[in-house]
């Protein structure tokens, strides 16, 4: 299937960036702007000279602009080219009136139309964590829903036409009022002296906590302090840091990854104490004196599930578990376990003079049974069970703990 996308603005650009990311088939873009249409172009989009070019080539198109005007002007522009194998798409935040009069217009040239305006912010149109509100044909949507859920982790269908960009003005309404009472409450802290930091910490604490003290982007201090829930970021190095403006990394990419793995964790209560870059600049996770090598983004949710499975059976365990080349098909979990180091040098010297002394004594005769040999006759039940993985074992062929979850694992969300 062929997409069309027009209108490469803030969120557009991102959302159209995991179209083509993802799609497997053409994906043509169209911008008044040519910047981001050669951005995306370098990522696999095929450029295209107008918005009835982009939708001669298209069975989707999809319109992300920023006014109903436009809406309206690029669908009347586009109307010669459809017909009854187009499907229309606009994710626009408009008016919902001219949303239906589109609607009203397409199908009278016998294509389709779906109006699915978006929610949350360019961070997460990024990872393609948006909202979507869906109105229109609801045969129509089940059809294009894998193209939405490219972009967006959470979509749902509202209803006929207008009914997706009328949730949309219901949620913009709602959000007005909360961030007219976060501007208030704000204002109340800061005249009674109350620190703006400790103030958003206590409001997580009870049914004041909303969207608008959630960081869903990054923000970057340098500190001489532990600060207590958030991980220590290392090997990621920056020549030069300037407020507000966008790091100068050689992996551009490394911080959209990074907000993905700290989200994906978070999620599973499984936020380490550190997450390390190795000199393959993938991630490595400290959780005491345990290592995780997560490997690449490949998988990643599938693997942070058998992680939140397999580490409380390693508590007070020493070594690395690594992940790094599990996939579905497999299954590859292995656990090093790090030897035994003395904790202190009374303890050291207490093991090197026992070598010593064990090294000088006469060996036993190996026909001679010795009363510190066990039995060879000995049962096997009468050994020390191990109650952990192990070593350079797959962990997923162990024994699992008594309460652990079968070997059906619990569903991962795509």
């Amino acid at each position: 299937m062929r997409i069309g996308f027009i209108g490469l603005g803030i969120m557009g650009e991102a959302m159209c960036y995991n179209i083509i990311r993802k799609h497997d088939g053409d994906v043509y873009i169209y911008d008044v702007k040519t910047e981001p249409v050669q951005r995306l172009a370098e990522k696999g989009g095929i450029a295209c000279d107008s918005v009835v070019d982009a939708a001669k080539h298209s069975d989707v198109i999809i319109t992300m602009l920023p006014r109903s005007e436009d809406s309206l002007s690029v669908y009347k522009e586009i109307l010669p080219a459809v017909n009854a194998t187009k499907i229309c798409i606009d994710m626009s935040t408009i008016d919902p009136s001219v949303s239906l009069k589109i609607s009203v217009m397409i199908q009278a040239h016998g294509g389709h139309f779906l109006d699915a305006p978006v929610v949350k912010s360019k961070a997460a149109a990024v990872l393609g964590n948006i909202g979507i509100y869906v109105g229109g044909e609801k045969e129509i949507y089940f059809q294009v829903k894998p193209i939405l859920q490219y972009m967006g982790s959470n979509v749902l269908y509202m209803g006929s036409s207008g009914k997706g960009i009328g949730m949309k003005i219901c949620q913009t309404t709602l959000l007005a009022q909360i961030q007219n009472g976060v501007n208030e409450a704000l204002a109340m802290a800061v005249k009674q002296g109350i620190d703006v930091d400790r103030f958003t910490a206590a409001l997580s604490f009870g049914g004041g906590q909303n969207a608008y003290f959630d960081k869903d982007g990054f923000v970057v201090e340098t500190s001489t302090e532990v600060i207590d829930g958030v991980p220590k970021i290392t090997g990621i190095s920056c020549e030069e840091v300037v407020l507000y403006e966008k790091l100068q990394l050689e992996n551009s990419d490394i911080l959209r990854d990074l907000l993905n793995l700290t989200q994906t964790l978070k999620k599973y209560n499984l936020l380490p104490d550190e997450i390390q870059y190795d000199s393959n600049m993938e991630p490595v996770l400290y959780y005491g004196t345990i290592q995780v090598k997560i490997g690449s983004e490949d998988n990643l949710s599938q693997k942070v599930v058998r992680l939140s499975i397999i580490l409380p059976q390693l508590d007070g365990l020493s070594g690395t578990l690594h992940l790094e080349t599990w996939t579905p098909e497999t299954t590859d979990i292995i656990w090093d376990r790090a030897e035994e180091q003395p904790d202190t040098e009374e303890e050291a010297t207490e093991e090197a003079t026992e070598e010593t002394t064990e090294e000088t004594t006469e060996a036993p005769s190996a026909d001679t049974p010795s009363e510190e040999q066990p039995a060879e006759d000995t049962p096997a039940e009468e050994q020390p069970a191990q109650d952990v993985p192990a070593e350079n074992t797959p962990a997923e062929e162990q024994q699992p703990a008594e309460n652990a979850p079968a070997e059906d694992m619990p569903p991962v969300e795509q």
